[in-house]
C-alpha cells in the first residue's frame, strides 16, 4: 500500500541522531525486517491496548468518542495509530501521524501499516514537530499518544500546540507515561538534604529550613537543582521523568480537565485531557 506523507519540518531535534539510528528501536525496529510477534507481544505485555479501551470507556462516560479527524503525535512506528484507524474506520474522516523520525514516517511506520492493512485513505503521514502541528485551529476532534508526552522539553508548549488544534470538545488521550514514584523521590530527596546539610558551613540554620521544607512537600519545593541531579532527561532518548503531581500540574495550568486512568502497569500513567 501507498500512504499520503506530507513534510510540515525538517527537524533538527537534538535527539533525532538517536531516533535515526536504525540499530536502536528494540522490537520496534524488527519492523524493518518485516517481524511484528515481538511488537506485538511487547504492546500486550505492557498492557497499553488495555489502558486505551481504559481510556475509551472513561470518555464514554464524558460523552465522547473518536470520530471525525485525529491525531497520532510523536506516533513513532505507528501501531497506535494503526488499532485505531482499524477499530474505527467507519467514523473517521483522517488521522495525521506525526513524528520527527524520516525512519518512522518514511520505513517503519509504512511497513507496519500495510502489514495490518490499514485503509491509507484515511491517512496523512506527516514529518514534523508536536511543538509546531501543520493544521488549523480548532480542526481536531482528538489526539491519540503513547508513550509521547515524557518526550517533550517543553510540556507547556506542546500542551498549548495540542489545545490550539483541538476542537472546543475535542480530547486528547495518553497512554504509557513514565514517572517517578513518590517513595523513591523523596527517598532521593532526604539524601539530597543530607547532602547538602554535610557540605553547609550554615549547618543549624540550612538544617532547620530542611525540614520545614520537606514538611511541605510541595511541586513547586521540590524542583530546580535536585531533580536536575537525581531525575535528568536522557540525553540520547530524550526521556524525561515527572512525578505524577507534575503531570497534572501541567494539565491544569493549560487548561485541561483531566481524569486519571489506572494503568495495568504501576510504572507507567495514562489520561484522558479534555478542554474546560
Amino acid at each position: 500500500m501507498t500512504y499520503n506523507t506530507k513534510i510540515w519540518k525538517e527537524n533538527e531535534d537534538k535527539y533525532q541522531e538517536h531516533w535515526e539510528d536504525k540499530g536502536i528501536g528494540g522490537v520496534f525496529n524488527d519492523i524493518d525486517t518485516n517481524a511484528f510477534s515481538g511488537l506485538e507481544k511487547y504492546i500486550n505485555e505492557e498492557g497499553f491496548l488495555k489502558d486505551f479501551e481504559k481510556c475509551l470507556h472513561a470518555l464514554s462516560g464524558l460523552g465522547k468518542k473518536i470520530h471525525g479527524k485525529g491525531a497520532d503525535l510523536a506516533c513513532g512506528s505507528m501501531w497506535l495509530t494503526s488499532y485505531v484507524v482499524n477499530k474505527f474506520e467507519k467514523v473517521l474522516d483522517t488521522v495525521y501521524s506525526v513524528d520527527f523520525s524520516r525512519k518512522n514516517i518514511f520505513n517503519l511506520g509504512q511497513k507496519l501499516l500495510t502489514h495490518y492493512k490499514v485503509n491509507p485513505e484515511k491517512l496523512f503521514l506527516c514529518l514534523g514537530s508536536f511543538y509546531d502541528i501543520k493544521l488549523p485551529s480548532e480542526s481536531l476532534d482528538f489526539v491519540v499518544m503513547s508513550q509521547a508526552f515524557h518526550h517533550a522539553d517543553d510540556p507547556d508548549k506542546f500542551l498549548q500546540e495540542a489545545s490550539r488544534v483541538l476542537k472546543k470538545e475535542g480530547f486528547l488521550i495518553m497512554i504509557g507515561e513514565l514517572y517517578i514514584k513518590k517513595r523513591l523521590y523523596l527517598k532521593c530527596y532526604l539524601n539530597y538534604l543530607m547532602a547538602c546539610v554535610v557540605s553547609s558551613k550554615y549547618f543549624p540554620s540550612f538544617l532547620v529550613q530542611s525540614i520545614e521544607k520537606l514538611k511541605k512537600m510541595k511541586e513547586r519545593d521540590l524542583r530546580g537543582s535536585f531533580q536536575a541531579l537525581y531525575f535528568p532527561p536522557d540525553p540520547q532518548m530524550g526521556d524525561h521523568y515527572h512525578l505524577k503531581s507534575q503531570y497534572e500540574g501541567f494539565f491544569s495550568r493549560n487548561k485541561f480537565n483531566f481524569v486519571h486512568i489506572k494503568s495495568t502497569q504501576s510504572n507507567h500513567l495514562a489520561y484522558v485531557l479534555y478542554k474546560s
